[in-house]
């Protein structure tokens, strides 16, 4: 179940209120509410429009109070709240400030699939306080009679523009109805997306990483989630991190791993687009179909993949500075297919075969750089062509690293 405009319409504060709109936008879900009073459109409104980000399917309320006279002025406003996936629009004060209803706004809403509806013209009494608290009030009855909400707010975006349907608008949306801050994590814990509340709040995601236990208790008393979720045609598995200040039990943490797991795979298509853990976790998992269909997708080519460098122990804080770093550096040397961590390891992938000259030197640049951030040395995995031979590589690494360090105590590489 969920809120409509239909629902909207029976509320004790719209009372005398008519749908000036097609009967099809009785059925258009309504997630939150909002009051709009933007008069011409201009160069700032459009800055602030950019920077805003919006729910989805909002009702918005308005008098059109500085452009009460111009039809032009407010159906560029409709058009705009429309394009922003907003679901309509309840106009007050008719024939108080704006003198009527232009059939223009009529027609214009029925154009963009936007309902339009008139609060009673000539009273002065309805206030916008009333119908943003009856609304609320809706929306606080429909969460607590429905819980299961996954598949329901999948339907509410996908009704809403092309444009809007992301894994962002599905957080917000979840981040909105649960008050609560949501990021997801790759395998390796690093963030691929967060979305906080309230909306602005700084979080330092990073900082949450090192708790282990599934819920915990920080110090401003919110509580800490970790759920797992899945992002099967890119990622592989996906952490997910849940900051509430009330208690989330199981079924609405599970909601809300279902819901994001959906909107990756409906809308994840630019996900990841600069995170290649996916090809690392495909190629060390032994899944080949994923690993050549993200190759493809990554514009690498496998054939072209015969050397690696690893840098194992890769963790800890700034790991992020430093990995560009190492990427800065390692494409002074060579064309560079990635360079990217998993499991706590730093994968450096050149394409192709450099010249035999330029292994010592780079080699000697990345011990120079593991140095400066009391990482281990750098392992050369020389001539690793196959998914297979890599894989054994890298877990020959894992086992061996430490080891070797104190076996071999003056080499660089």
């Amino acid at each position: 179940m969920t809120v409509t405009i239909r629902d909207v319409l029976q509320l004790p504060s719209m009372r005398g209120s008519t749908l000036l709109t097609d009967l099809t936008g009785l059925k258009k879900p309504i997630t939150a509410i909002s009051v709009l009073e933007y008069s011409q459109p201009t160069s700032i409104q459009r800055d602030l429009s950019e920077s805003v980000k919006y729910i989805g399917n909002e009702l918005v309320l308005t008098s059109f109070a500085s452009i009460p006279s111009d039809t032009e002025a407010q159906c560029r406003n409709i058009v705009r709240s429309s394009q922003r996936g907003e679901a309509g629009m309840v106009l007050f004060y008719v024939g108080i400030l704006m003198p009527q209803v232009d059939p223009a706004l009529i027609e214009t809403a029925n154009e963009n699939n936007f309902a339009l509806i008139m609060m009673p013209p000539l009273d002065m009494t309805i206030a916008y306080s009333g119908v943003i608290s009856d609304v609320m009030q809706a929306f606080f009855l429909d969460q607590m009679i429905n819980p299961i909400f996954a598949i329901d707010m999948i339907e509410k975006v996908a009704q809403l523009p092309d444009a809007v349907h992301s894994v962002d608008t599905v957080m917000r949306m979840l981040s909105d109805r649960l008050q609560t801050s949501i990021a997801l994590f790759d395998l390796d814990y690093q963030i691929l997306k967060s979305e906080s509340w309230p909306r602005g709040r700084h979080e330092d995601w990073n900082k949450y990483v090192d708790i282990t236990q599934k819920r915990t208790q920080i110090s401003d008393q919110r509580l800490v989630y970790w759920e797992g979720a899945e992002d099967g045609k890119r990622l592989g598995k996906l952490h997910l991190l849940l900051i509430a200040k009330n208690e989330l039990n199981v079924y609405t943490r599970s909601q809300v791993a279902e819901a994001l797991q959906i909107a990756l795979n409906l809308w994840g298509r630019d996900f990841a687009n600069n995170n290649h853990v996916a090809f690392l976790s495909a190629m060390m998992e032994d899944e080949p179909i994923r690993m050549r269909r993200l190759g493809e997708y990554y514009h690498l080519n496998l054939s072209d993949i015969h050397h690696m460098w690893l840098i194992p122990d890769f963790q800890g804080e700034g790991n992020d500075v430093q990995q560009a770093e190492f990427a800065k550096l390692s494409h002074e040397f060579a064309k560079i297919g990635l360079c990217e961590r998993y499991h706590k390891i730093l994968f450096i992938v050149p394409i192709g075969d450099p010249d035999p000259a330029v292994w010592r030197k780079w080699g000697d640049a990345l011990f120079s750089k593991c140095t400066k951030f009391h990482l281990n040395v750098p392992i050369w995995c020389h001539n690793v062509p196959t998914a297979d031979s890599a894989r054994r590589a890298v877990h020959l690494a894992q086992k061996t690293a430490d080891d070797a360090v104190v076996i071999f105590p003056k080499k660089n590489i």
